[in-house]
């Protein structure tokens, strides 16, 4: 399945990584090479995130995504599989409307 956003990155920043949904919620992550078309299968992603992740526009092998222990956004480092948590915390997604907003800030 594809992202549920347009701007979602399932596609890594160079195109030689991407990942998918399948039927079961788990995210299949692949490498890509493109003057071969073949693809690699690298394994599933091992984040306990409540979202569906996304590649950075800058970082080449990070994903980023919401959820986890502590309502932050972390990131995965596909390269070494590792996930960073608390890239920013205190964010609280609201029950009706779905909006982010930080403890400390006005909800809007």
């Amino acid at each position: 399945m594809t992202a549920s956003s347009a701007q979602q990155n399932t596609w890594n920043t160079d195109s030689s990584e991407f990942y998918v949904l399948t039927r079961s919620g788990q995210y299949m992550l692949y490498d890509f090479d493109p003057l071969n078309l073949k693809i690699h299968y690298k394994g599933v992603l091992q984040a306990d995130w409540a979202g569906e992740p996304e590649f950075s526009y800058i970082r080449q092998h990070v994903l980023y995504g919401t959820g986890g222990k502590h309502s932050s956004i972390e990131e995965y480092d596909t390269n070494t599989a590792q996930q960073h948590e608390s890239v920013i915390r205190g964010m609280h997604l609201e029950p009706r409307g779905g909006r982010l907003h930080d403890e400390g800030w006005p909800k809007m």
